[in-house]
């Protein structure tokens, strides 16, 4: 088989055919499931391309212009490869379909993942890590009710297995069911006490009940475990607004170990803010948005941060900028209206007011930017 060719090759009259519970030819399925994309491929599927075509398949994992990434894409369909031809030559070869399957989730087939943990399963049930994977594979196809089915199936088989509820408590926290999420992750710290993932999450939820002092402690907890940047920001985050030198240290703390984290530059840039630091803010907003030019949202701190430091002309050049970009943002022309009030051109002040009442009718109909309504603006 060669790469010069363009065309499909022409179809032989006779097709194989395989029992409903018998996995097909290997490089067969793989080929065309991929080049179809679909998660739920028949066991009748047989090869219908050249492999050069589905090396050039676009995945969600490695579908990435980085040298690195095509590296890896390229060791992974490898891997797939090898797969194929071991269960070609014997259709039970277990190691094979989960080599596979691990293969096809690091490539984002998560459906071709399933149906190969599907097939492993079927082979040997006895260990629940299966279930698990097939689970993870479940929920990031869509398959919520699959995936707390296998969570649940490992957990009856160890009910102390952390992995599973850790998963499903992942899965019960995207589902907005907080409370269950909460018992799964409680569980999982309860036997591991320094599991990160867990305490995160916990954190997570914590702060979303407004228990900011239990979130504390879970990220100092995954600090005290191992000091990565990500759990000092969410530390910091947690605390910005009741310990604002606490939640400056660690933020600070973070960058020592990740210069170029725009999150954290951002959070920093707002801490700032409220010790009224206003150069420092600025210095920290023009180094976020030197890494992400893009995010319009860092556009808008820094209109806000030239506000507070009443340099006019910048602060309307940022905001002009953002109006490009969403020109129905209220808050855009609202923040644009109060600096035209202050460099004092009122015409320009009141048309910006009624556009921004126009994209939300539930802005105060008479807004006095010398009076309480200029906290409208100077308090984002």
């Amino acid at each position: 088989m060669t790469g010069n060719s363009n065309k499909m090759p022409k179809k032989k009259n006779s097709k194989k055919s395989y029992a409903p519970n018998t996995p097909p030819n290997g490089k067969a399925f793989m080929i065309s499931a991929l080049l179809i994309g679909s998660c739920a491929v028949s066991a009748n599927m047989h090869a219908s391309a050249q492999s050069e075509q589905l090396a050039g398949t676009p995945t969600a994992a490695t579908n990435s212009p980085d040298p690195a990434k095509q590296a890896q894409r390229a060791n992974l369909l490898k891997i797939v490869e090898q797969c194929d031809e071991s269960i070609s030559k014997n259709p039970k070869d277990f190691k094979a379909f989960v080599d596979r399957a691990h293969a096809f989730y690091e490539l984002g087939n998560y459906g071709l993942c399933a149906q190969d943990l599907t097939w492993a399963l079927q082979l040997d049930s006895s260990d629940p890590r299966w279930y698990v994977w097939r689970g993870k594979a479940y929920a990031k196809s869509g398959n919520n009710d699959g995936a707390l089915s296998d969570f649940n199936k490992a957990l009856a088989a160890n009910p102390k297995y952390t992995q599973a509820l850790l998963e499903r408590g992942n899965l019960y926290l995207a589902l907005k069911q907080q409370d269950k999420a909460l018992a799964d992750f409680s569980a999982v710290i309860a036997a591991e006490p320094q599991n990160e993932a867990a305490l995160e999450k916990r954190a997570e939820i914590y702060k979303a009940l407004g228990k900011i002092s239990l979130a504390e402690k879970d990220l100092t907890a995954a600090i005290n475990s191992t000091p990565k940047a990500k759990y000092l920001i969410a530390r910091s985050n947690v605390t910005k607004d009741s310990q604002p030198q606490a939640a400056l240290n660690d933020v600070s703390s973070a960058l020592e170990m990740d210069p170029k984290n725009p999150t954290a530059l951002d959070l920093r840039a707002t801490i700032f803010g409220k010790l009224k630091y206003s150069e420092k803010a600025l210095d920290d907003l023009n180094a976020a948005i030197n890494l992400s030019p893009l995010d319009m949202s860092l556009v808008f701190k820094r209109a806000h941060a030239y506000i507070r430091a009443k340099q006019w002309d910048k602060a309307l050049t940022d905001l002009q900028n953002c109006l490009i970009d969403d020109p129905n943002n209220s808050n855009y022309y609202l923040a644009r209206a109060y600096v035209y009030h202050k460099q004092g051109n009122e015409l320009l002040s009141e048309q910006d007011v009624k556009r921004a009442q126009f994209c939300n009718p539930t802005l105060p109909q008479n807004i006095n930017f010398d009076g309480a309504d200029a906290k409208l603006v100077t308090q984002n």
